[in-house]
């Protein structure tokens, strides 16, 4: 695999810098950009015949202008309708989980992160949204649900993730409070998922993933056991697994050095409220 080094001579630390992937700025773009593409060159070259009509004119009008950008709203307005419609089932559950407040009990045997919670004071269909991004880089956009307002601990954090198999929606994961999830972009485009995760005080792992599909594949991971390992309780591993037999003893500073520069890519999605989903 590919890694960056980081500017740190004296560790060499490295994070992963994924596939070459281009990032897109905007969240529906990376999801609906072939057809964005088709769209704006078949304006582009309405826009040169008419150029060429009116003696070679350098610039499209403010009418031609307007119209095209009225085209592309109305292009990332059906596909943001398409997206809510294939994902609707776990839409209108959240909304209904938001809009009658569901405690924690019933959140769980929903099938539903309990992060929501914190987001329940005041308006949390104002506090809470959702996203279309194509995390895996298969042309299909995957579903993103996060705060946007709320308690300081849940910023930046996923609560849940999904993606459409043979048309229908699949959890990919469900954040907990010591089982936290992020979005993370990558220097060279794409994205990963950080996972902070922690069984107690003296046991704590951070998981950065790539998603294949609908399945999450460790591309790094750096655990902390000071329950098994007093003396050397830092490690780095390239697995889901918690054991440290296995991993590869490193120094503190270098851990947190890694830690700290994917937690720098950390990302916050352009959601979307859940205030506005019924409209």
């Amino acid at each position: 695999m590919d890694y960056i080094e980081l500017e740190s001579e004296r560790f060499g630390a490295r994070i992963w810098k994924g596939k070459k992937m281009v990032m897109k700025k905007k969240m529906l773009s990376a999801c609906s950009i072939g057809m964005m593409l088709f769209v704006l060159t078949a304006c582009g070259t309405k826009t040169q015949s008419v150029e060429q009509a009116k003696a070679g004119e350098e610039s499209v009008t403010e009418q031609t202008e307007s119209t095209v950008q009225e085209f592309v709203k109305k292009e990332e307005a059906d596909v943001l309708g398409s997206y809510e419609e294939q994902y609707g089932e776990v839409l209108d559950k959240y909304y209904a989980a938001l809009s009658e407040k569901w405690d924690g009990q019933k959140l769980s045997s929903e099938g539903l992160s309990q992060l929501s919670l914190y987001c329940q004071e005041g308006n949390a269909l104002e506090n809470v949204g959702y996203a279309f991004l194509d995390v895996n880089g298969d042309g299909g956009c995957e579903l993103m649900i996060g705060a946007i307002h709320g308690d300081e601990f849940v910023n930046k954090m996923l609560f849940e993730l999904y993606t459409l198999e043979d048309g229908v929606p699949v959890q990919i994961f469900a954040g907990q409070e010591r089982d936290r999830y992020y979005i993370a972009g990558l220097e060279e485009g794409g994205y990963l998922i950080a996972n902070e995760a922690s069984s107690g005080a003296a046991n704590s792992a951070w998981f950065y993933y790539a998603i294949d599909g609908k399945e999450l594949s460790v591309v790094q991971a750096i655990l902390y056991n000071a329950a098994a390992s007093p003396d050397q309780p830092w490690y780095m591993a390239y697995s889901r697994d918690w054991d440290i037999s296995s991993a590869e003893p490193v120094e503190e500073q270098l851990a947190e050095d890694l830690i700290e520069s994917y937690k720098d890519r950390y990302m916050v999605p352009e959601y979307q409220r859940f205030s506005d989903y019924r409209e």
